[in-house]
């Protein structure tokens, strides 16, 4: 798991090319992103999301196999949890359709937390679990507006 600033992103460029473009293209948004909503190029998917966050004991801690995701905070601020997927317990088994797999998570798991503001940015590998969409302060919901990519494990 990466976390970092938008104007910071020349650091983790050498992750990989895909990583490289999509941190370009996020940060110069083209007008069919912003007008639409959603995009694809490179064998990426682009896609803004707009939501509220909630109490942390709401949300499910995921993992995905076949992407990796960058998301980026536009508007509001969020925290996320996240953990090496390998230590926790799988909830819910792995979904090929819909990439996705879900896992235990209690006050024993070894997890972390991080906030992340306007401008911020996480890179969420297969290996890392997370936990987004929680409020930074649990009784008080934020309103989130947040550009994810899809990029393919390759």
């Amino acid at each position: 798991m990466i976390k970092e600033k938008l104007s910071n992103s020349g650091l983790v460029r050498g992750c990989s090319a895909l990583i490289a473009e999509a941190l370009e293209i996020i940060k110069n948004p083209p007008a069919e992103l912003i007008s639409v909503g959603n995009m694809q190029k490179s064998g990426m998917r682009f896609i803004i999301q707009n939501y509220e966050t909630a109490p942390a004991a709401l949300k499910k801690m995921e993992a995905h196999r076949k992407f990796i995701d960058i998301q980026l905070i536009l508007e509001g601020r969020e925290k996320f949890y996240f953990a090496d997927s390998t230590s926790l317990k799988v909830s819910e088994p792995y979904d090929e359709d819909k990439d996705i797999e879900f896992y235990s998570y209690g006050e024993d798991s070894n997890s972390q937390c991080a906030v992340l503001e306007p401008g911020e940015f996480a890179i969420f590998f297969p290996e890392d679990a997370h936990k987004p969409g929680c409020s930074v302060e649990d009784s008080f919901p934020s309103k989130i507006k947040k550009l994810l990519v899809k990029i393919p494990v390759k």
